[in-house]
């Protein structure tokens, strides 16, 4: 993936210039992110040339980014349709960051427009992929995506941040001409409380296999021994589904191999075989077991991978091969002493991210992620909750190989709209995935609240980096009417379906009324504690916490500080202060939100309680919307026009250049600096 997935060509060229410009300090950093400009047109030449790409060979996952057509607006799914005159573009893609900034339209979101954008790509496939299982996989699309092929709807898919799947049947496809993938993308505003981007903002790939083969996200890995033997016996359970979308019974073999990652891949360590007869048209789970004496296990500190090589065999000849990375470590949640990480008492040093980058929008390329980790991890932090939706599929990756432990949340709200947005996420959670949707792991009827939480935990459930499953975000905050009365119910919901995916990571949620004492937020917290969970804190105090643990809660800062400052001014100490309207804030620890806390105090409160296992600050990076003091969440500017774009809320500033507070926490959580 980290190969396919860097900046490419030109035309992020603008963005890449603009980013230097910032990082030279020559455009004010409380409006950095919102400069950001395209010098393309939304349509191009009728003259510009159409690129057909062709796939063929026998490599399993084929990256599908490139040379995909573009518009804003109109546009047509039928394979005839002549788009010569849209634009080429490379994926990841976000149409949001390309438009006009504008005042009318809401700060909490950047002052950034949705809209209807489609896109478009012509290839063509080699005849010897003819009688192969293909899929085409998208790792997020904002929002309400309908995907065809060669004019044929595929399906629909709501959610704008989990990943999802479709099969390019073979009787749809042409194996002697063009094809034409085409992807409607619909993001209606108001639909988020921060700057979600639009359009096919994650990458895409092909999925090529035989019709015998290892389903999507089909090997689980799990180490059930760890704990019981001090991380000495590595035994691995590991359960594979293969599918056999062929006309016949396939009697298979699976064959697992087990390789240490370090710098480069070394020899074999075990290898195991089972066999077993699948009826066609139907899958079937093949548990197997290893074992691995001492293995090297998986921290921030040393994050140490291994790599299980799944082989699928029909008689003697290997049909299908996959490769998941796993780790060996073990948690431990406890209401005394708070975390354990493979037996050692740790503290959580984290903080919040939202998932755009700057100047380049919602985009998610690989290496702007990874430098976003590697600042971090430079800080001391060891942990991310990612708020407030899943995470992409490169931040996890990135994660496990970096050594960054993820609170990976689900969803923002649940079936009430959040500030006044009704086109939020909280429209399609109850609503079932209609008859005639083909999308992958969905059935008729399934709502797509189960839908998506499955879809996180399935990406997640190998991820040594991934310590725990997050429900939802203050979830009772911002809503127009007291109608969570079922909100008891549709956590149990939540965690039961996470289960049939998952057992071995434990539910939490994030919440600002447990403070308050709120009786529906503590029926919400029993619900979570009784299965096992972890109870999030935000914006709370070392007594709050302590209630928490009185009643054998599992305890922990989910959301603590929210200062606001912006870089390198120094000439008001203030709190909130703007001096002759230039919208800068004090760039020392004196400036926060009302319901929030210094940087200083924030962790104070966490060292004072032995229960905490630590604290998630708000926020590691600026982002794009939510521009505390002038945030809004209604239409229109506040504070004057031009507004600030991003938020002030990041210990490091859009451009990932360090505040002030970046050292301060860095004398606290990073030992290796003097």
């Amino acid at each position: 993936m980290r190969n396919a997935n860097v900046l490419k060509g030109a035309k992020r060229l603008t963005a890449v210039l603009l980013a230097l410009v910032m990082i030279l300090g020559l455009v004010p950093q409380a409006f950095a992110a919102g400069q950001a400009r395209s010098t393309e047109t939304q349509t191009s030449s009728p003259e510009e040339t159409v690129y057909v790409n062709s796939y063929g060979g026998s490599t399993r996952e084929v990256d599908f980014s490139d040379h995909w057509r573009f518009n804003l607006g109109n546009g047509s799914a039928a394979k005839e349709y002549n788009d010569s005159a849209w634009r080429d573009v490379d994926l990841p893609h976000d149409y949001s960051i390309e438009q006009e900034y504008s005042a009318s339209n809401e700060a909490e979101s950047g002052y950034l427009p949705g809209g209807t954008g489609w896109y478009r790509k012509t290839f063509t496939l080699s005849p010897e992929w003819k009688g192969k299982y293909i899929t085409i996989d998208f790792g997020g699309v904002y929002m309400n995506a309908t995907v065809y092929l060669n004019g044929e709807e595929l399906g629909f898919h709501p959610y704008g941040y989990t990943a999802f799947s479709f099969e390019l049947p073979q009787d749809k496809l042409n194996f002697e001409g063009e094809n034409v993938i085409a992807v409607e993308v619909e993001h209606q505003t108001p639909s988020s409380r921060w700057y979600s981007g639009s359009g096919i903002y994650r990458t895409v790939h092909l999925t090529v296999t035989d019709p015998v083969h290892v389903t999507k996200d089909g090997v689980y890995v799990t180490t059930p021994k760890l704990v019981d033997t001090n991380g000495s016996d590595g035994t691995m359970s590991m359960k594979t589904t293969v599918e056999n979308t062929s006309a016949k019974p396939t009697s298979v073999t699976v064959k697992q191999t087990v390789y240490k990652q370090g710098s480069e891949v070394s020899a074999a360590t075990t290898t195991t075989e089972t066999a077993i007869e699948i009826a066609a048209g139907a899958s079937a789970d093949i548990t197997q077991t290893a074992k691995i004496e001492n293995p090297a296990l998986w921290s921030p500190d040393s994050p140490v991978l291994y790599t299980l090589k799944t082989e699928v065999l029909v008689g003697d000849s290997v049909v299908d091969t996959c490769e998941t990375e796993f780790g060996f470590r073990w948690t431990n949640f406890n209401s005394t002493n708070g975390f354990e990480l493979n037996g050692e008492p740790t503290k959580l040093k984290g903080v919040c991210m939202h998932h755009d980058q700057g100047s380049l929008g919602s985009e998610a390329w690989y290496r702007a992620i990874e430098r976003q980790v590697e600042i971090l991890k430079e800080m001391g932090c060891n942990a991310i909750r990612v708020t407030h939706n899943p995470a992409a599929p490169e931040l996890i990756e990135i994660a496990n190989r970096k050594g960054m432990m993820i609170v990976d949340e689900a969803f923002d709200t649940w079936t009430l709209p959040k500030n006044g947005n009704p086109q939020d996420y909280s429209k399609w959670f109850n609503v079932t995935i209609a008859e005639g949707n083909n999308i992958l792991g969905g059935e008729t009827g399934m709502t797509w609240a189960e839908f998506d939480v499955k879809a996180v935990a399935n990406q997640d459930k190998n991820a040594p980096a991934v310590i725990m499953y997050s429900l939802g975000n203050e979830i009772f905050e911002g809503v127009s009417y007291a109608g969570y009365s079922n909100y008891p119910t549709i956590a149990q919901n939540l965690i039961d379906w996470i289960k049939e995916v998952d057992t071995t990571r434990p539910p939490t949620f994030g919440d600002n009324k447990l403070k308050e004492n709120w009786d529906i937020a503590n029926k919400v917290a029993d619900v979570v504690a009784k299965n096992g969970g972890i109870i999030g804190y935000n914006y709370s105090t070392v007594s709050h916490l302590q209630t928490g643990v009185s009643k054998g809660w599992k305890v922990y800062h989910a959301e603590t500080a929210s200062a606001v400052n912006s870089r390198g001014v120094y000439d008001r100490k203030g709190n909130r202060v703007d001096v002759g309207g230039d919208r800068l804030l004090t760039s020392y620890d004196k400036s926060t939100v009302g319901w929030g806390a210094m940087a200083a105090d924030a962790w104070w409160r966490v060292l004072q309680l032995d229960a905490s296992m630590g604290e998630f600050v708000w926020t590691g990076f600026d982002y794009i919307g939510e521009p505390t003091p002038w945030n809004g969440t209604g239409t229109g500017a506040v504070g004057g026009w031009p507004s600030p774009k991003s938020s002030y809320f990041g210990i490091i500033d859009t451009n990932g250049l360090p505040k002030d507070s970046f050292y301060l926490y860095q004398s606290m959580w990073n030992e290796d600096v003097t």
